[in-house]
């Protein structure tokens, strides 16, 4: 049977782009996510959705969803999920947060992409990008 659920984007927020040298990788998600939670209220939130794609490289910290993020922002019952998809992290959060609200396993989800690339010397940078690219030939270089 084809579901017709239909999916709305009710709330947005932006942290304007920059270095945010005085921000971590949780400062900066919660800046963006608990305005969103200001303007839908009290949302009954199945999941949240992150979109980061080199947190284990450029901060060293893995698992960004419930055990970092969601922890800091007191929601810890919330699964939150880490989508990590290179360039297009984003994008693919923001297809499986629709996803899962058209089949109906949620209501309501919430999609986050947080990034923190310069706070890190140019060669680690440069580094963690060739790893989205062919890094056997783009690594040669860096």
């Amino acid at each position: 049977m084809f579901n017709t659920t239909e999916v709305y984007v009710v709330a947005h927020s932006l942290v304007p782009g920059g270095r945010h040298y005085e921000k971590g990788l949780k400062e900066l998600f919660a800046d963006a996510f608990l305005k969103v939670l200001d303007q839908v209220g009290n949302a009954n939130l199945g999941a949240i959705y992150v979109a980061n794609a080199f947190s284990e490289v450029l901060q060293d910290q893995s698992v960004l969803g419930g055990a970092y993020l969601t922890d800091y922002i007191g929601l810890r019952r919330i699964p939150a999920i880490r989508i990590e998809s290179g360039d297009g992290s984003s994008g693919i959060a923001f297809l499986e947060a629709y996803n899962m609200v058209r089949a109906g396993i949620y209501d309501c989800v919430a999609v986050v992409g947080v990034e923190k690339m310069h706070d890190v010397i140019n060669v680690k940078l440069n580094k963690a990008l060739a790893t989205i690219t062919d890094y056997e030939y783009e690594a040669s270089s860096v």
